[in-house]
């Protein structure tokens, strides 16, 4: 990922903010994905991996225990693999994402993106 300094405008030095972008997954455009530097998993959450429409035959068993997000524990149903690509004006990348697919209610992003992508 690349930011320019156009990407600095409106943001206040040395604050907290998320970063929340958009991807393209199997060629659609995805909102709200959240860059987590402290998640140690990609995750994508299940109304997500339905509106994509893969089958639930792609999904690969993961027995990875249970999840928690705000403070509720969450079920997993597996993971799955779909290409994900970055882009901008410059420059695209596309790669293959292994992502936890979870159902937790409600969420207010569709995938986290966790140190597994960023590193």
């Amino acid at each position: 990922m690349i930011f320019f300094e156009e990407d600095l405008r409106d943001v206040i030095p040395h604050e907290d903010d998320p970063i929340v972008l958009s991807i393209i997954m199997m060629g659609r455009n995805e909102h709200r994905v959240l860059i987590d530097q402290w998640s140690l998993a990609d995750v994508m959450f299940s109304d997500t991996f339905i509106g994509l429409q893969i089958l639930r035959d792609q999904l690969q068993p993961f027995d990875g225990g249970p999840c928690g997000f705000l403070k509720r524990t969450c079920r997993n149903s597996g993971t799955c693999e779909p290409t994900t690509t970055f882009a901008n004006e410059q420059a695209t990348k596309t790669v293959v994402i292994k992502y936890i697919v979870v159902t937790v209610l409600p969420s207010s992003y569709n995938i986290l993106l966790g140190r597994p992508s960023l590193n």
